[in-house]
């Protein structure tokens, strides 16, 4: 069963990588290609064999007018009008989207939900020989010598909404995107998709959208958006197993208003969702529906940049089946839920911080109970080389019950298909209850109190979780390619040029890093005009651009010398849980330790590995396998 989840698994990453446009380019490595060479004249007489333009979603029409026949003699100045011709692409774009906008320059505060992004684009040739044989038998050549050419374009966008987010080994592209050719369900919907293993969950396939429906009709005709700071925001989530007849949906619609000053965000949401779950040894069943409220605030200290703080009203209809003994536990309950998530830099990494209390009154109770959940989360790359770094990510948590809570309500850890850290603060998984420690020796909700075939929650609970990724300088490439680019008029910190005293532009020469890392200053003056277009005054467009990138420094640092396209790491994992229960004697901990593989590639990221419980209970399984596969940022 593991080893067909895991090919399953494999099989939809490789499938939906070979899709994405440029990725090669991008830098994987091809096995049979020969390096880039810039030694290549006219008068070494050179035919061309293929062109290809290497970015997402583009102009295929426009840039095939550009690219040259078979057989057509190589020269510089050729390489140079293919560089010009998807310079000239982009530049449309970007003149297209100058005043009103689409995704290209408001990619979050507009729609979708994807973060105000600031970011710079360059366009570079790579000239490949061709082997003799490969020339002879190419259609069109009739040479012995030629040269395949690709017009590489690197981008690098920074999402200035969740800032401290971009510090995480993230999926992301270099690769920039034509958005105003992006298939208009795909821009409208937002699609991340994923998929899963585990043990009692078994295999499971899972899908994420989010849309504004204020600009819903202009996405699906891939129309320019104009700017508004309100939205209708519709979020649902799916996941559903495979290999048995679990699930998990999720569907919330939210209205919301952008302000300028600390109070970022105010919103207004109604969320609907339907859960079949394993819990202990039984299923559960909930039903529920919620109205509420969220606010989110800037408070421009860099460790709690980001406050998000909801509450709500919830009713839900619950039901344990218990296998053991027959005997289903089934009630309405309505309950007062609140959470607070706040979002920030610490000690160099990202940091979030999540606290969840509800109070709650089942209808065949009398009386109350009342849960508290408090988990804290922190990831950091500690650079060992360049582009190469050990990734270290730590989970902490615990919490308690007060008052006769239902069966359902207690604690059950086990594995979870979610990552608290890489999950949006607004989006639905953060805003629900934690359900107990994170064990992943054990499948999901299978981690209990008591040693019998009825296994029991507890009413309180800690946990500690931590993840080790260790570089392989050979299995990866740097996000930004070490490429040197001369002929830049040099410039001041405010992006202002700098003339000799004849008054002429200094010429420059640096590398694209360096390049990237001097864009935080110019990003304030296009950051502070974006806002303004939103209907926000000059100076209050200045203060909030200001204060959003009050970090991008150290950010864009990060991008240049550390962040990595693609990466395979050795993977060491551990975890340590406790669930107890008032009235019985305290149980030991559970201890397990596990080794795996991550693997970031593009726009997908996967972590495969196994878990092996060293100290755990009688009843326990000796291990779980897990697999966890995530695509995002598609567009």
């Amino acid at each position: 069963m593991c080893i067909r989840a895991a090919v399953f698994c494999f099989g939809c990453f490789l499938c939906l990588y070979a899709a994405v446009p440029g990725a090669n380019a991008a830098g994987l490595p091809v096995q049979g290609r020969s390096s880039c060479r810039d030694d290549i004249v006219d008068t070494d007489e050179y035919k061309v064999r293929s062109v290809n333009f290497s970015s997402r979603y583009a102009p295929a029409g426009v840039l095939a007018q550009k690219t040259p026949a078979a057989g057509t003699p190589y020269t510089t100045a050729l390489a140079s009008q293919l560089i010009d011709a998807l310079h000239s692409a982009l530049d449309f774009e970007a003149v297209r989207d100058s005043n009103a906008g689409t995704e290209f320059q408001l990619l979050n505060s507009i729609s979708p939900n994807k973060g105000t992004q600031v970011g710079f684009n360059y366009v570079n040739a790579c000239v490949r020989e061709v082997p003799e044989a490969d020339c002879r038998g190419a259609a069109g050549v009739g040479s012995a010598k030629c040269v395949d050419i690709e017009i590489a374009a690197y981008a690098v966008r920074l999402n200035t909404a969740d800032l401290w987010s971009n510090l995480l080994d993230n999926t992301r592209s270099n690769v920039p995107s034509f958005l105003s050719r992006v298939p208009g369900p795909l821009l409208a919907l937002n699609p991340e998709g994923g998929v899963g293993y585990d043990r009692r969950y078994g295999a499971s396939g899972s899908l994420g959208l989010r849309s504004n429906l204020l600009d819903l009709t202009k996405n699906l005709n891939n129309r320019v958006l104009t700017p508004n700071a309100t939205r209708l925001t519709v979020d649902a989530q799916v996941r559903k197993s495979l290999q048995d007849s679990f699930y998990n949906t999720a569907t919330g619609i939210a209205l919301s208003h952008q302000f300028a000053k600390t109070v970022d965000t105010l919103s207004a949401r109604a969320d609907v969702s339907a859960d079949h779950t394993p819990l202990g040894s039984g299923d559960y069943l909930r039903n529920s529906a919620s109205a509420g409220m969220d606010i989110k605030l800037r408070t421009g200290a860099e460790a709690f940049s980001a406050l998000t703080f909801g509450v709500g009203y919830v009713r839900s209809g619950n039901r344990l089946g218990e296998t053991a003994t027959a005997a289903p536990t089934s009630t309405d309950e309505n309950s007062v839920a609140f959470r607070a998530i706040s979002d920030g830099k610490w000690l160099g990494g990202f940091s979030r911080l999540g606290v969840w209390a509800d109070d709650s009154s089942p209808d065949f109770l009398f009386g109350k109970y009342h849960r508290v959940a408090a988990l804290v989360g922190y990831a950091r790359d500690f650079p060992v080389a360049p582009h190469q770094a050990v990734s270290v990510e730590v989970l902490s948590g615990g919490g308690g019950i007060w008052g006769e809570a239902p069966a359902y309500d207690h604690f059950f850890g086990g594995n979870s298909a979610s990552n608290f850290l890489y999950e949006p603060s607004d989006s639905l998984s953060p805003a629900a209850f934690l359900s107990g420690p994170l064990l992943r020796s054990l499948g999901n909700g299978q981690a209990a109190t008591a040693s019998t075939s009825v296994l029991q929650g507890g009413s309180s609970h800690w946990h500690v979780n931590v993840n080790l990724a260790l570089p392989i300088p050979r299995w990866s490439r740097p996000l930004i390619p070490a490429i040197m680019i001369d002929g830049i008029p040099k410039a001041d910190e405010n992006c202002k040029r700098v003339f000799d005293a004849d008054g002429n532009p200094i010429i420059d020469e640096r590398t694209l890093g360096e390049i990237l890392k001097s864009q935080g200053s110019c990003a304030k003056n296009t950051l502070a005009l974006n806002y303004k277009m939103q209907g926000l005054s000059a100076s209050d467009a200045a203060t909030k651009a200001a204060k959003d990138l009050s970090g991008v420094n150290s950010i864009l640092e990060f991008l240049a010398d550390r962040a990595n396209l693609i990466s395979v790491k050795p993977l060491l994992m551990f975890d340590a849980a406790g669930i107890y229960r008032s009235g019985i004697p305290d149980e030991h901990p559970r201890y397990g330790i596990g080794g795996g593989v991550q693997l970031t590639v593009v726009i997908a990221k996967v972590e495969v590995g196994y878990m092996a419980g060293l100290h755990r209970f009688p009843t326990d399984p000796p291990g779980n396998f897990i697999m966890r596969l995530v695509f995002q940022n598609l567009f």
